[in-house]
């Protein structure tokens, strides 16, 4: 099984694997590529971001595949990602931006492959 994940978030993201800390980001104008085949069980996954944010707007972006047995999964941030209203429950569907390069994102550069 090999999968990946490339996220940024305004300002810095914490994200786990099935409750295991993967890694983070703290710039929000790159996007980093992260390895997470090994953090992968058969059957479900959980993918947790913990977004810090010090002032104004905050937002989240990912994108990632997973590749098994021939095929692929591919997931996205989207108008369907939910997040908790007040940091612990009370989920809510996320609001969906326009694709960067708009505000508050910019341009969003690619780094390399973290892992």
């Amino acid at each position: 099984m090999k999968a990946w994940i490339q996220l940024t978030a305004d300002d810095e993201c914490r994200f786990y694997v099935n409750g295991q800390k993967v890694g983070k980001t703290v710039e929000h104008s790159y996007a980093e590529k992260f390895d997470i085949s090994q953090f992968l069980k058969a059957g479900g996954n959980t993918i947790t971001f913990e977004v810090i944010n010090s002032k104004g707007p905050y937002g989240l972006i990912y994108c990632g595949s997973i590749s098994a047995g021939g095929k692929e999964i591919r997931f996205i941030s989207s108008a369907d990602t939910l997040f908790p209203e007040n940091g612990k429950d009370g989920w809510v569907k996320s609001v969906l931006m326009e694709t960067p390069p708009v505000e508050p994102w910019g341009e969003i550069s690619i780094m390399m492959e973290t892992q």
